[in-house]
């Protein structure tokens, strides 16, 4: 999130200092949200048996943790601000906002892809207030970014359906099952791909890496162990963007 953030101020046509304040600022959030989602889950992850986490193996307690999450959010407070301005500071507040209100309330309801929707619809909007803040952000960026973040979500979660099950975790991937959270994954792409497409008027090879795109991510979504759809999303979404911007 930290690079594609600095790489779209720059596709935007925005200033290489102007690139580094938004990564400083988005890696500040990005660590307070990471951070602050390991201590509140670290009880669960643990029953999970989820090695991967640090906490689980026992090389950080979930208090230490925890507190850093809360200096790195106040740092993000308060560089946001100065750094990005009023305007930007703010959509980027709500964005990391959005994300805590996630791991501490919405992660466990069905009304979990929605910090995700909020937080992905923002970030055009923060770049293209940063970069030029009289230029209003065409409407299709925030609706793709939005169908992009649920895409994020129901992939990182899709294959965990099982484990959190088992510890009593909820969320929309669990609701509806992993077979159909990666069907809707894939078709969230191809729908973001086709108002990107519309949006930027790209040439017809854009179309065609675009299609290409949705396709690795749909024969990622076909592994049943899951564990490669959420990279492959990641992978899809930067490419994507990139392609679009730079053949537009």
């Amino acid at each position: 999130m930290t690079g594609l953030g600095a790489a779209l101020v720059l596709a935007f046509g925005g200033t290489g200092s102007a690139a580094v304040r938004l990564a400083v600022c988005v890696l500040l959030g990005q660590l307070s949200i990471g951070w602050s989602n390991d201590a509140h889950d670290a009880a669960a992850d643990t029953a999970a048996r989820r090695e991967a986490k640090p906490i689980v193996r026992g090389l950080v307690d979930a208090r230490t943790v925890g507190r850093a999450a809360v200096v790195a959010l106040a740092a993000c407070v308060a560089l946001s601000v100065a750094l990005l301005g009023l305007v930007a500071g703010a959509w980027h507040l709500l964005a990391v906002g959005s994300a805590w209100a996630y791991n501490l309330w919405l992660k466990d309801t069905i009304a979990s892809p929605l910090p995700y929707a909020l937080s992905f619809a923002a970030i055009p909007v923060i770049v293209s207030t940063l970069v030029d803040p009289a230029e209003p952000v065409p409407v299709g960026l925030p609706v793709a970014g939005a169908l992009v973040g649920v895409a994020v979500h129901l992939a990182n979660t899709a294959g965990e359906v099982t484990s959190d099950r088992s510890v009593g975790r909820g969320g929309l991937a669990c609701a509806i099952g992993s077979s159909w959270a990666r069907v809707l994954t894939v078709l969230l792409l191809a729908g973001a791909a086709a108002v990107l497409y519309v949006l930027l008027d790209p040439a017809p090879l854009a179309g065609v890496l675009m299609l290409g795109l949705v396709a690795l991510a749909a024969t990622a979504a076909t592994i049943r162990s899951g564990r490669w759809l959420f990279p492959a999303v990641l992978i899809v979404t930067g490419v994507g963007v990139v392609v679009a911007l730079v053949l537009a």
